[in-house]
């Protein structure tokens, strides 16, 4: 039996025993690919094939900050958290990691399931755009306050003249000279005004407190990954939204629109008001109607590979 094949029978089987106990479930199943990247089930709707899999940002913060949102929007079919090998609390004792090939671990990982919409977060967005063989997996791709290219180490660099962080964040100074995942988590967390919108602070800085942070992937992405990162395909036919927060500095959308490629009319562009680099976090009615929206566009009657 592949391991395509194996996911499906598990994914089955969960599913009958959505429809055998009840109409909405909340589970906590955990499967690894090969490559080790986990998927968590956390939530099913019998009844429709979609799979939405949800792919954090970070590196190193782990899938649990979108675990909330995720649930937040009761997307039918059934939704996923996806954590690649050794983010987050995906840690394997003695296993070597080799963060360059994830981008081949996640299209791997997403052709475990059928009818995936994948929903990237920031690097995780990166990630997916790094990654050209998921256009022959996917049914649909949302991509949430994230970047084409590598403009976005600029841009938000200069963009934050009003925030409360020095130009010389000594937090970061002192991570760099001893990192650790302790001190992953003080910089996430004193990077809350470049984050998050001034309504979303108090919220947000909830969401970072109880992360797994684990600094080595984050390490390894700084130095090998965001200084030379720019999209490798362009979805052509796969139905896509780019959605981003209207104040979001780290990400703006401006750098999606610069980049004519993603001018296409299978990608829609939704701007959120007043929202930042998680642009979910009190706007969650938006994204429940955005999210409904596009599942009645992506059509399950095809398979991924007839849509490209």
């Amino acid at each position: 039996m592949t391991q395509a094949h194996f996911f499906r029978l598990i994914h089955a089987l969960f599913i009958l025993s959505c429809v055998l106990t009840s109409n909405l479930v909340f589970a906590k199943p955990a499967l690894w690919t090969k490559q080790t990247a986990r998927f968590e089930l956390i939530n099913s709707h019998p009844g429709n094939n979609l799979n939405w899999v949800f792919l954090p940002g970070g590196p190193g913060l782990g899938s649990e900050y979108l675990r909330e949102f995720s649930l937040s929007l009761k997307l039918p079919g059934s939704t996923w958290l996806l954590d690649m090998p050794g983010d987050g609390s995906n840690q394997f004792a003695g296993k070597s990691i080799d963060y360059s090939q994830w981008p081949q671990d996640l299209a791997e990982a997403v052709n475990s399931l059928d009818n995936v919409v994948l929903v990237a977060h920031s690097y995780g967005g990166m990630l997916a755009l790094s990654s050209p063989e998921l256009q022959n997996h996917l049914s649909g791709l949302i991509l949430i306050d994230t970047a084409p290219n590598n403009q976005w180490m600029h841009s938000s660099a200069g963009s934050c003249s009003n925030c409360a962080i020095p130009k010389t964040n000594p937090t970061m100074i002192n991570y760099e000279k001893n990192p650790s995942d302790l001190g992953l988590k003080q910089v996430a967390l004193s990077m809350g005004p470049l984050f998050f919108s001034p309504d979303q602070i108090k919220k947000g800085t909830r969401l970072l407190e109880n992360l797994p942070y684990n600094h080595l992937p984050y390490d390894w992405v700084s130095k090998h990954f965001n200084p030379s990162y720019q999209a490798k395909w362009i979805p052509q036919t796969i139905p896509t939204l780019i959605i981003s927060g209207a104040v979001d500095i780290l990400t703006p959308i401006s750098l999606f629109q610069q980049d004519k490629r993603f001018n296409r009319p299978n990608i829609k562009t939704i701007l959120i008001p007043h929202a930042g680099h998680f642009s979910w976090i009190n706007h969650q009615s938006e994204f429940k109607t955005i999210f409904n929206n596009f599942a009645g566009k992506v059509s399950v009657s095809l398979t991924p590979a007839s849509q490209h």
